[in-house]
């Protein structure tokens, strides 16, 4: 209970570092526009354009959260941050990292269904 009021009344303590929302609006457009075509349109053509948008989609995910990880314990170093609010930010991107996670999945098994629509022919 301490935990959570001490992550609710901290209002300057950011989770994830802003400077990765380009990634995050790539892969998120990418998804979007990638998934559109794969289920609504039926051209051999436009589906190949899938394949190249899932694979924005999941190496910019992948490289935004290993820069995360690779520079989080330094911003805690320099903003001092508690044993508390570093608990509480493992936990509030857990979601996040679950629902990244399915969509990756879900891009891999559309790309190998388009795969093997152009090998069926």
């Amino acid at each position: 209970m301490k935990i959570l009021k001490m992550v609710l009344n901290s209002k300057n303590t950011i989770f994830f570092d802003k400077r990765f929302d380009c990634f995050f609006a790539t892969a998120i457009y990418s998804q979007v526009i990638g998934s559109i075509i794969n289920e609504f349109c039926d051209s051999i053509i436009l589906k190949t354009i899938v394949i190249p948008l899932f694979l924005v989609a999941i190496f910019s995910v992948l490289y935004s959260f290993y820069l995360n990880n690779y520079l989080e314990p330094i911003r805690r170093k320099i903003q001092n941050v508690s044993k508390g609010e570093v608990v509480a930010a493992i936990f509030d991107n857990v979601e996040f990292y679950l629902i990244t996670f399915s969509l990756i999945v879900y891009d891999i098994k559309s790309m190998f269904d388009i795969i093997f629509l152009f090998l069926k022919g």
